[in-house]
């Protein structure tokens, strides 16, 4: 395991990670990095390693909680008519595992408990029905509602920073089974 570490270090410290890429911009902004920092690296600096990372930010692993609408299976990647962003959505949480944050994700249509005993879902969802979903839940507080946020998105979510980018439900209405009823 180390080995491969290694490797995977190497292979990004041989990349060339500019800092003038939105999304290194946005994962440095994520660990620390104020605007102000960033513009004064020249853009062809290696932002690969993000070695002497800010002390200022405190670094520490999160628990992200998914609260999806009815499915018909736990990722939505299923039916007939499937969401495009559901699989991307799907590898990003599995990133961010990689990451070593821990990642939950509960489907309205198969876990319904789960709802009722977060209070602050069952709250959502007595007052805003289930348009409200998906709900992403980033240490106990609500960060996210209505779409599923993309990787630089979840990045910002767990650091606390605010993003810009969100991956849109496609179909508001069916799901990720379409209308075909298979739900």
């Amino acid at each position: 395991m180390i080995d491969d570490v290694r490797v995977q270090y190497a292979d990004v410290a041989r990349g060339k990670f500019s800092n003038d890429s939105t999304s290194v911009r946005s994962i440095a902004s994520a660990f620390g990095y104020t605007e102000d920092e960033l513009n004064q690296l020249p853009p062809e600096a290696n932002m690969g390693l993000f070695t002497n990372l800010p002390k200022s930010r405190e670094n520490t692993m999160k628990t992200v909680q998914v609260y999806d609408k009815p499915m018909c299976c736990s990722t939505g990647v299923c039916g007939p008519e499937v969401d495009p962003v559901l699989p991307q959505f799907a590898a990003d949480l599995d990133w961010l595992k990689s990451q070593g944050h821990n990642v939950e994700r509960f489907n309205l249509a198969q876990q319904p408990q789960a709802f009722i005993e977060n209070k602050s879902i069952h709250q959502v969802l007595s007052t805003e029905g289930t348009d409200s979903l998906p709900v992403v839940i980033v240490n106990g507080e609500i960060v996210s509602r209505k779409v599923y946020p993309n990787r630089d998105m979840l990045i910002a979510l767990v650091h606390g920073v605010a993003a810009k980018q969100l991956l849109p439900v496609a179909n508001a209405n069916g799901g990720c089974c379409g209308n075909s009823g298979c739900c």
